[in-house]
């Protein structure tokens, strides 16, 4: 019987299973939905555990193999999720043994290979996330959108949004971000956005989808792009201030992850100017891997400590 660890990456749209052979052969990956106990759809989460299961009920050791799971996902400090995901596993015919974190240590781990320094994640949402090699942890954001989540691609979508109309008003700029909006919505003016933003289902996905036309009105040398990728530069740089003044991390490796960072060139040089201004021996640096990459890791770990 082969025996492996698997890391789940659990998000809000997919989750991503990660399998490695303890002998040091092939790593396989598989894929499926969304693994959110304290989501809108009853069940989702109970149907992602039972698909990955069932797909690793399949590989040469099958769920037996499994020497130790790590899964990852948002909201595990609650008692309430680690119960519901502990839960779903058992319903899903999994008996072994498992450990459950959040889904910010599984990006750190994957992002620099393990504990020792931060993770600034600006997907649609921002955190930064920082663990010392002996185990101190602290971290900064991740609030939500409704309080929080400054640079994160909702709000970089939601400044976008307000520049066309603060420059529609003329409150602002005039910007080429308004021709950029409606092309990118298929609307012909600030009503159409209006009725299209406001629309039924219509979240914060679709929002920060909007981020990427930050760019092209960069080319364009527009103000008010500039304005707003400063801002979330700025707004980023804070939150990894405090957890590398917490821990003593101010010359650390600090990965930069999430869609925002990895796609938005603008907002990433201006969050590396203002770190280098404000840590100037931090050393901003790429993500190794990812976060299932980084529950893999993790699960390793456990199953050392274990023994």
């Amino acid at each position: 019987m082969r025996e492996y660890i698997a890391g789940w990456d659990g998000g809000g749209t997919k989750t991503i299973c990660e399998v490695r052979e303890l002998a040091g052969g092939e790593t396989q990956r598989f894929t499926a939905g969304p693994l959110n106990p304290n989501g809108t759809v009853p069940g989702q989460a109970d149907a992602t555990a039972a698909g990955l299961l069932a797909q690793m009920a399949a590989l040469p050791g099958g769920l037996a193999g499994c020497r130790m799971l790590c899964v990852g996902a948002a909201g595990i400090s609650n008692p309430a999720t680690e119960q519901r995901l502990r839960a779903a596993l058992e319903q899903g015919g999994y008996a072994g043994p498992v450990c459950f974190t959040g889904d910010q240590q599984t990006a750190l781990y994957g992002a620099l290979g393990g504990a020792g320094g931060m993770v600034l994640i600006a997907g649609t949402g921002s955190i930064c996330y920082g663990q010392t090699l002996a185990g101190e942890e602290a971290r900064a954001g991740g609030w939500g959108s409704l309080m929080d989540d400054e640079g994160g691609g909702y709000a970089l979508g939601r400044d976008i949004l307000a520049a066309v109309v603060r420059g529609f008003d003329g409150r602002g700029p005039a910007t080429c971000l308004e021709p950029l909006v409606f092309g990118r919505l298929g609307v012909g003016d600030v009503r159409g956005m209006i009725g299209h933003v406001y629309a039924p289902g219509v979240g914060k996905r679709e929002i920060a989808a909007l981020a990427p036309l930050l760019s092209e009105a960069l080319e364009q040398n527009d103000a008010a792009a500039r304005q707003i990728c400063e801002k979330a530069g700025r707004e980023l740089a804070l939150l990894v201030l405090p957890v590398a003044n917490k821990l003593g991390l101010q010359n650390a490796r600090a990965a930069l992850a999430g869609s925002v960072l990895a796609k938005c060139p603008p907002v990433r040089q201006a969050v590396r100017a203002a770190l280098q201004t404000a840590l100037p021996g931090l050393r901003c640096v790429s993500p190794q891997n990812d976060a299932a990459s980084g529950a893999v890791l993790i699960a390793r770990r456990a199953l050392l400590q274990k023994k």
